[in-house]
């Protein structure tokens, strides 16, 4: 018989500690993160904001332990820095960077028909399928 999952809590951290070349940025964070709201991680510059959302996303290594009791498994996360630092002048389009992602052959063979509707569906639902063909 299945077990119901517990759905007040869409995070857990315990014992959650980060060290990296010898410096500890965060140490022995535990915290619960309701589900179906929204949590705000505040703090000054340098206080392990950005380190414990790449903790929890999987993007960075940790000491404790990071749970999602509310899911029968982790959900899908991403972060996103406040600056991207893109080079200007990669030769790149906004289709075929959002193409990198979704096939396996190289960019120079084509992008797959799968891969440009997947973009333009996604670009699509923020309003900026005119940016298909602009460069990056």
């Amino acid at each position: 018989m299945p077990t119901s999952l517990p759905t007040d809590v869409a995070v857990r951290l315990r014992g959650l500690t980060v060290r990296r070349n010898g410096l500890t940025i965060l140490r022995d964070i535990d915290a619960d993160v309701p589900r179906g709201g929204s949590t705000v991680v505040i703090g000054p510059n340098g206080a392990g904001k950005s380190t414990l959302l790449l903790c929890i996303t999987g993007e960075l290594a940790c000491e404790g332990s990071i749970s999602f009791p509310a899911f029968d498994r982790p959900p899908r996360m991403a972060y996103v820095p406040q600056h991207v630092q893109l080079d200007a002048g990669l030769p790149l389009t906004v289709l075929e960077f959002l193409a990198l992602g979704d096939q396996r052959r190289p960019l120079w063979l084509g992008i797959a028909a799968a891969a440009r509707e997947r973009a333009l569906r996604h670009l699509d639902m923020v309003q900026a399928a005119h940016l298909l063909q602009r460069r990056m």
